[in-house]
């Protein structure tokens, strides 16, 4: 940890990393495991967004499988030939929407290897059955196209007939190859991602979805003001591609110029469907509607000025501003300007860490981060342990309640909605027992042999860095 800390920026940081992955195992998944919340950053976010971004110029080997359309026909083949044979998961993105960052086409495959080795530092899974891919059709970064370092096909990214073959081919080799193994879509272009989520079969999930911070952000809401109902409204708006983006609850959330009246929306928009009055800024729709939330998935910094905020702490006592746009250039406000504008009265959660603050009277308040590490991994694992049919949307449920009952109140008032990440296996075990249960009690899934109680099963499960040889 002490030569970590000597090396000077985040991405040399990665880089050492990654050169300790691969030169000392043993060594690198007990850095990884007894200093989580310490190298969680320079593994994922926000350093694993630099690391998309100039991929094809670091000195570094890909730890996953790229397959491209030169391996049409031969997809299975390819799986087939991986040194991996005993894989239990799969991290799969296609590049073309890789954080807030936009197409990085092949480049993507630092995106995949980030999420994978969560499943380990989280949930305990051995990385042996952990698979990172990369689908490369091309891609429409211009810049990359013209570098002479980019590894990856030197084309513009196809569609149609020739990218819905590839994907076709690749989940039919998939489930020959390994019939029960779950599979997660990272960061694909919005359009592929519904398709292929809907048509990938049970064993899918996409990246977690805001839900659990939502609740986590009204639960804080409805402690601190001693559960009055008045005092709560259940209305989260996201600033998106539209001016605003509304989550859960559907029938108090908006899109503002997205009326119910409106044909032809994309069927991912239709829940969201209401008649109401557009408005033409965020500031505007916060007037109109006084939501209780403001979750940024935008990635437009800046999005919530100070007199978004302001006007948010103007209506609520508690107003809940999450801006979780990745990485942190991206975000659409940062930890102390979501103080300050707010007056010290926000519930603060961000998609990248931010360090704390200490006001003027000596009290430190923790930023809290959004971090889907706490969801993903556990729900994966639950999948895996279960043998499980399908992970439903009862299942995300279940885990963003058990996430957010796990901190105590005096913690939650000092700004920390989640555990410390240096407590994300147990917080991941009890997660993962919640979900697992669940899924035996739905028959989606069946009880392990040897299974008496959940959480000690999962804790008893989770692997082990293996001692070094001397």
């Amino acid at each position: 940890m002490q030569r970590l800390k000597a090396v000077a920026s985040p991405i040399e940081k990665y880089l050492q990393l990654r050169t300790l992955a691969v030169e000392n195992i043993p060594e690198y998944y007990k850095l990884l495991l007894n200093h989580t919340e310490e190298v969680l950053p320079f593994i994922y976010t926000p350093t694993v967004g630099e690391a998309c971004e100039r991929y094809h110029e670091l000195p570094l080997t890909p730890h996953g499988l790229y397959i491209s359309l030169a391996d049409r026909g031969s997809v299975l083949q390819k799986l087939r030939a991986c040194q991996q044979q005993d894989v239990s998961v799969v991290v799969v993105t296609d590049g073309e929407r890789i954080l807030g960052l936009g197409d990085l086409g092949a480049n993507g495959m630092g995106i995949a290897e980030g999420k994978i080795t969560l499943y380990t530092a989280g949930a305990g899974l051995d990385p042996r059955v952990c698979l990172p891919v990369c689908i490369d059709v091309g891609t429409n970064n211009a810049t990359l196209l013209q570098d002479a370092r980019y590894k990856g096909l030197r084309h513009k990214r196809v569609q149609g007939e020739q990218y819905e073959g590839l994907m076709d081919e690749f989940m039919a080799a998939l489930s020959a190859w390994r019939p029960h193994v779950l599979l997660q879509f990272e960061d694909f272009g919005n359009t592929n991602a519904f398709r292929w989520v809907g048509l990938a079969g049970p064993h899918k999930q996409g990246a977690a979805p805001a839900q659990p911070w939502a609740l986590r952000g009204h639960r804080m809401c409805w402690d601190l003001t001693q559960g009055h109902r008045h005092e709560r409204m259940p209305l989260h708006c996201a600033v998106a591609a539209s001016p605003v983006l509304c989550l859960e609850p559907r029938m108090h959330t908006y899109l503002p110029g997205i009326e119910a009246s409106r044909t032809h929306l994309p069927h991912h928009k239709q829940p969201f469907a209401h008649d109401v009055s557009p408005q033409s800024t965020l500031l505007a729709a916060i007037k109109a509607l006084r939501p209780t939330s403001l979750i940024g998935v935008s990635t437009s910094t800046g999005a919530f000025t100070e007199a978004v905020v302001s006007a948010m702490a103007d209506m609520h006592p508690h107003p809940i501003i999450f801006p979780l746009s990745n990485p942190t250039s991206k975000s659409e406000c940062t930890f102390q300007q979501a103080l300050t504008w707010s007056r010290g009265k926000a519930i603060f959660a961000s998609g990248s860490p931010y360090d704390p603050i200490t006001t003027s009277d000596g009290h430190t308040i923790y930023p809290a981060q959004a971090n889907n590490a706490y969801i993903f991994p556990a729900l994966g694992a639950a999948a895996v342990l279960t043998r499980c049919s399908k992970i439903t949307d009862e299942c995300f449920l279940v885990a963003a309640e058990t996430l957010a009952e796990l901190s105590p109140v005096d913690e939650i008032q000092n700004g920390r909605l989640f555990p410390p990440l240096s407590q994300l296996r147990q917080v991941s075990a009890k997660v993962t027992a919640a979900v697992a249960a669940l899924m035996v009690s739905t028959r989606l899934g069946s009880r392990p042999s040897g299974c008496e109680d959940w959480l000690s099963y999962v804790t008893s499960r989770m692997w082990a860095a293996p001692r070094a040889k001397i």
